[in-house]
């Protein structure tokens, strides 16, 4: 290394620009972590087939905060994938919920065949 190399590396300059890269590089990392999850939340009913909400870019991951309030009350959503796509889904229950409730979660297509 040369010498005006070896002086840089050791100057203040040197290390604020350093400091700063990885500042940066740490933030980009974080971006994909903090955006990972976009709310969607319907304005209409779903509570049936026919006014199922249709979850628009099935691909991309969202997050959907609903409450059912009483025992056989469901929603409705229709996403479209295609071949070789996944489908992940996660439901999550409150603390405080009543023991025993075990929440239910029904995939249907014509394209699944049963067991």
């Amino acid at each position: 290394m040369g010498l005006w190399c070896r002086n840089f590396m050791r100057s203040d300059k040197f290390l604020k620009i350093l400091k700063i890269s990885i500042f940066v590089i740490f933030i980009f990392t974080l971006v994909p972590t903090v955006s990972a999850h976009t709310p969607l939340k319907p304005d209409e009913e779903n509570n049936s087939l026919d006014t199922a909400f249709d979850i628009p870019n099935p691909t991309k991951s969202w997050t959907l905060y609903r409450e059912l309030h009483e025992a056989g009350e469901a929603e409705y959503f229709k996403l479209h994938l295609h071949e070789g796509e996944k489908f992940v889904v996660s439901v999550y229950t409150p603390r405080n919920a009543e023991p025993g409730f075990v929440p239910n979660l029904v995939v249907m297509s014509p394209s699944i065949k049963q067991g």
